[in-house]
């Protein structure tokens, strides 16, 4: 008896979904900058990590994330010396990294 091939892709987020996690992302960022005393660069290039990964595909949307909040991290350390927020970003990006990389691969794997 032949068995069937059964592939269980990964569930779709709707465009509602998204731009409701958008504006919590946001917010967490504007309660972040509030509690925290960041620099505005910083929470500017914060929301546009989180607005640019929102706004690409959604497959690849963990990866954008994860880079980018490396990027950030790397730049709380070494130009505004914050260590604590470079180890959260840090923390978040690679995190956010290993879990787009490995959407990225269950969705490539479904394509072909």
């Amino acid at each position: 008896m032949e068995q069937e091939s059964r592939t269980i892709r990964p569930p779709q987020i709707g465009t509602k979904e998204r731009v409701v996690s958008l504006v919590v992302q946001l917010g967490i960022l504007g309660l972040a900058w509030w509690l925290l005393g960041l620099h505005w660069v910083l929470v500017a290039a914060f929301a546009g990590v989180i607005i640019v990964s929102t706004l690409v595909p959604e497959r690849i949307s963990g990866v954008v994330s994860g880079l980018g909040s490396l990027g950030l991290a790397a730049l709380a350390y070494f130009y505004y010396g914050q260590v604590l927020v470079a180890a959260l970003l840090a923390v978040l990006g690679v995190i956010s990294l290993i879990g787009g990389l490995k959407r990225l691969k269950e969705t490539t794997a479904h394509t072909e």
